[in-house]
């Protein structure tokens, strides 16, 4: 392949990137007018763009509203969980906690953040990690000293 036909691989490439965010912005508020089975197809998809890390956010949004179960797991099996090391992320791991767990909070039920918590698969020893305790503190309009307690707190089944 030639450097010129590589070059305009790569553009369309980007030109359709572009259009998928643009859809994946709109889907997010039209997302109430899908049905089970569009749900049932989008969910996978979004997440293997997730795991591509192609669109993040927005695809994570979008999965919230199609499958906030999944959207949780992927949270704890890539951000939070036992297992994941969070020394090995690079680039925009704070921002883009941050983003998700905020988008948990205004998109998911009040309940999806405590559940997300209090599942097995949390790593407490994440909220040592400044960078997570930010992301938390941002997401809950808490100071970063606060979330620890506000994690124990719900991890012990109290709301506000």
């Amino acid at each position: 392949m030639s450097s010129i036909k590589l070059a305009d691989t790569i553009s369309d490439i980007l030109t359709e990137l572009d259009v998928l965010k643009d859809t994946l912005v709109r889907s997010s508020s039209s997302a109430s007018d899908l049905n089970d089975e569009d749900c049932r197809v989008l969910g996978p998809l979004l997440e293997a763009l997730i795991l591509r890390r192609v669109e993040v956010l927005p695809s994570f949004e979008l999965l919230l509203t199609v499958d906030p179960g999944r959207g949780s797991s992927l949270l704890l099996r890539r951000y939070l969980g036992q297992g994941v090391n969070v020394d090995g992320k690079f680039g925009g791991y704070e921002f883009e906690l941050a983003t998700m767990l905020d988008d948990l909070v205004e998109l998911g039920p009040t309940m999806s953040l405590d559940a997300l918590v209090q599942s097995d698969q949390f790593d407490l020893g994440k909220l040592q990690d400044p960078r997570v305790r930010r992301a938390f503190a941002e997401a809950l309009s808490l100071e970063p000293t606060e979330v620890q307690d506000w994690v124990e707190g719900r991890r012990k089944g109290e709301s506000d």
